[in-house]
């Protein structure tokens, strides 16, 4: 009876987080998505997600850039996506107290995208090819548009082609 009551309750709970995600990221009706445990959000009004999206649990996702994510794509546990980053383009030139200012730049994950856990993804990466998957762990911090590929490590680059079409 308990373990009943515990399993309902844990069910009911998986439904609010839903609801609520799906309402702060203006997800519409019908949308196969899905949000497993707390996701920390910033700017979600600039957040766009496809159809048939999980999120796993402990994600960041910066939206002050702009993020852009495809359908059927997976993202893993503690995932960071980050459009946001420092102008260093006067870092060495400037003075003592000199006010750095902060740039925000899109990011697009394509269709089939698998974000493997631990994943960092900075300010105007675009992920246009079809089917990527991203090794746990890596950074991500230039564009990839190759099809069925595996990409991982710091920084990340190709480490794969996967033969079979997903």
């Amino acid at each position: 009876m308990l373990l009943k009551l515990i399993t309902k309750c844990l069910e009911i709970r998986r439904r609010m987080r839903n609801y609520y995600y799906t309402r702060l990221l203006h997800i519409p009706k019908g949308n196969k998505f899905r949000i497993h445990g707390p996701v920390d959000i910033i700017a979600p009004e600039k957040i766009k997600i496809a159809d048939n999206v999980a999120i796993n649990h402990r994600t960041y996702l910066n939206g002050s850039g702009g993020i852009e994510i495809s359908k059927d794509v997976v993202i893993s546990a503690h995932v960071k996506i980050i459009t946001t980053g420092l102008d260093t383009s006067n870092w060495i030139e400037r003075k003592d107290g000199s006010i750095v200012s902060h740039i925000d730049k899109p990011i697009f994950v394509g269709e089939k995208c698998w974000i493997g856990a631990g994943v960092t993804i900075l300010a105007g990466v675009r992920i246009t090819g079809k089917g990527v998957i991203i090794a746990a762990n890596s950074v991500v911090n230039k564009d990839f548009s190759e099809d069925n590929v595996i990409i991982g490590g710091t920084p990340a680059k190709i480490i794969k082609k996967i033969e079979k079409h997903l």
